[in-house]
């Protein structure tokens, strides 16, 4: 959506005053630092060349690679700062208050600059020269996001001053260097501010003409892009930064899109022209998609790190969908729907045949116990999380309602998913199975910390985590009258040997069985509930 070039001026002029204010708050909250201070000095030595001292090896670098990667690729963006001064500078004004905010903004961000390149250096971190050839490259080719009008720089620094701080704040908790956590931390406390910024003078001009903010705000949030996608090795750098965590779709979702337009009051918004509405239809369908992609994309990564972790070469679990029928039969043969969902152990990762999946004990014993075939449909997926299980839910759509086993968790658990936000969706997802006419049976989450698939502190974190979770499940099915399975017990750690695969994690065939005993009951209880199958015929 282009901003009409004559309504330039009248944006820069009914929100000056509001910069002024922005600025002086901003003054009066931030806090003078010195990058000096945050800079390892004591690390440092001569490297080679007119000094003679010792050439960079990559073994010097106690950094992983992908925290290595979120250093270069923001010191390199806080190089370019000429590109973005002039970019905004051409948007807006160097004149008055805009002019002001402008070059404190500038001054603030090439600190950033200093203070990275320091610890890098010092700290041995990354190859320098690589490092000065690659910022050579990228200043060289003076690429730079061209935001439309005075809009688009407040929409599109609102949102990129928010994903700088998530960003910065996910390196140095991954950094594993105290010193490199306490910098990229301090850095972040500027980005927070600038953010904030941006968005109340953001929110200022949707209170002046919230159709035109909506549809920048809109075109800003569908073709966000960070700033530094033009830098030498970008693509790489990045995919590996979204690997380990430090900035993805998941964060990029949850941490950024969600909480921006929460603060900026966006769904609460009224008198909207039909302009407008569209526009906020689109944000919302959008940030929908968001969310599904990061789902997909965390479940995949959760795949990749189990396959790394334990040498597993095959994803593949037996296909156990179909028909079970009793030994005898009722009269009337009506089937019962018997729905898998959830994650690794709904789907039966472990087992060697479909007989020894979870969903086919359950589905035999269901069969024998009321004497009606039963349909298994096994919609889990190996890694999903909560967020996943909604796709889940929605291929069941067509489905003739009957029991839906649901048991997920473990992976929120091992994740750094917020429990309490996977206990909303949880919640969520069992509304939407009772509210359809499924006969919902709930298995709180397991604990992982049983199995010897886990070390300490992993052990206990998932031991810990997993109790929250699961009395959030327990809640959730006593809230939505749903039934409530038994989950693992001691026995999984006492027989470990006997009931868990080689992983250490999953069941084995032998930890199916016992799962399906203790859980057979629930579902018998459960199928007692459903019509019986003379009843549907008749209706």
């Amino acid at each position: 959506m282009k901003i009409a070039t004559a309504d330039f001026p009248r944006w820069l002029s009914e929100l000056e005053p509001t910069v002024e204010e922005l600025m002086n708050r901003h003054l009066a909250t931030s806090r003078e630092w010195f990058p000096h201070q945050y800079v390892p000095w004591s690390l440092g030595r001569d490297f080679d060349g007119p000094l003679g001292g010792e050439p960079w090896h990559p073994e010097q670098s106690a950094l992983a690679p992908a925290v290595r990667s979120a250093l270069v690729v923001d010191l390199l963006t806080e190089d370019n700062l000429p590109g973005y001064h002039w970019i905004i500078a051409s948007r807006t004004s160097r004149d008055g208050a805009w002019g002001a905010w402008l070059h404190q903004w500038t001054a603030e961000e090439n600190r950033h600059a200093a203070a990275l390149r320091g610890y890098l250096h010092a700290a041995r971190a990354v190859d320098p020269v690589a490092l000065e050839r690659a910022r050579m490259v990228h200043l060289g080719t003076g690429g730079v996001p061209e935001p439309d009008g005075p809009l688009g720089v407040i929409a599109y620094a609102a949102v990129q001053e928010l994903a700088t701080r998530v960003g910065h704040r996910n390196t140095g908790r991954l950094s594993g260097d105290p010193v490199c956590e306490r910098l990229v931390a301090r850095i972040a406390q500027d980005e927070n501010l600038h953010m904030i910024f941006y968005r109340e003078l953001l929110s200022t001009a949707l209170e002046l003409d919230a159709d035109q903010v909506l549809e920048t705000l809109d075109a800003t949030i569908r073709d966000f892009a960070m700033p530094g996608q033009a830098m030498p090795g970008f693509d790489r750098m990045a995919a590996e930064i979204a690997v380990a965590g430090v900035y993805d779709l998941r964060a990029h979702h949850d941490e950024v899109l969600v909480p921006l337009l929460r603060a900026l009051k966006v769904n609460d918004l009224t008198g909207l022209g039909p302009a407008g509405e569209r526009a906020r239809d689109r944000i919302a369908a959008y940030v929908e998609w968001t969310d599904t992609r990061a789902a997909r994309f965390v479940e995949r990564r959760a795949h990749r790190a189990y396959l790394a972790g334990h040498g597993a070469t095959d994803w593949s679990v037996p296909v156990a969908d179909g028909r079970y029928a009793p030994a005898r039969p009722v009269p009337e043969d009506h089937p019962l729907t018997l729905l898998m969902l959830g994650d690794s152990l709904a789907r039966g990762f472990g087992a060697h045949r479909p007989d020894q999946t979870l969903g086919a004990l359950l589905a035999t014993g269901l069969a024998e116990g009321t004497g009606r075939p039963v349909d298994l449909r096994v919609h889990a997926r190996v890694g999903a999380t909560t967020a996943a299980v909604g796709r889940q839910l929605l291929r069941a759509a067509r489905l003739r309602p009957g029991i839906a086993v649901l048991i997920v968790g473990g992976n929120d658990v091992l994740l750094p998913t917020p429990l309490g936000r996977a206990g909303r969706r949880y919640a969520r997802l069992a509304r939407s199975l009772r509210e359809a006419g499924w006969q919902l049976v709930v298995v709180p989450c397991p604990d992982p910390g049983y199995g010897p698939g886990f070390r300490a502190p992993a052990r206990w974190l998932g031991h810990h985590r997993s109790r929250r979770l699961a009395r959030l499940h327990t809640r959730t099915a006593t809230r939505t009258g749903a039934h409530l399975a038994p989950t693992s017990g001691p026995e999984f750690r006492d027989q470990a040997d006997r009931l868990l695969g080689p992983d250490g994690i999953h069941p084995s065939p032998h930890g199916y069985a016992a799962h399906a005993t203790r859980m057979l009951p629930v579902l018998l209880a459960a199928a007692e509930h459903l019509p019986s199958p003379v009843s549907t015929l008749q209706a």
